[in-house]
């Protein structure tokens, strides 16, 4: 998948949805950094697109920028209010800052949906 996402990428026909999914398979792999740059390329494509600033948010957790991730699981709830995983994913993210009622509301919310 990663070496199809790529061709996509280098014709120069990548969408929104395509380096999305092609920083997914980076984070996967585990270079964040490189997946970083794919989420910003998404979002530079499609400011409003929810998995792109939900998964970016992920990176940014992953290295220690807490407040950034915040506003990026924050942001993706805005844009997309079913984004189960962005509820989860900043009810996590508060439940280890220390935020319980925080945390309970958004993974209720998670829940919910």
């Amino acid at each position: 998948a990663l070496s199809d996402l790529q061709l996509v990428v280098a014709m120069g026909q990548a969408a929104a949805d395509v380096l999305n999914d092609l920083g997914v398979c980076r984070f996967e792999l585990g270079e964040p950094g490189k997946a970083m740059e794919d989420f910003e390329a998404a979002l530079e494509a499609d400011e409003q697109h929810a998995h792109a600033t939900l998964n970016r948010g992920n990176c940014h957790r992953l290295a220690g920028r807490l407040a950034e991730a915040r506003a990026d699981y924050s942001r993706a709830t805005s844009l997309d209010p079913r984004l189960v995983a962005a509820f989860n994913n900043r009810g996590a993210l508060s439940l280890v800052e220390g935020r319980h009622a925080d945390a309970v509301a958004d993974l209720e919310e998670a829940v919910r949906i």
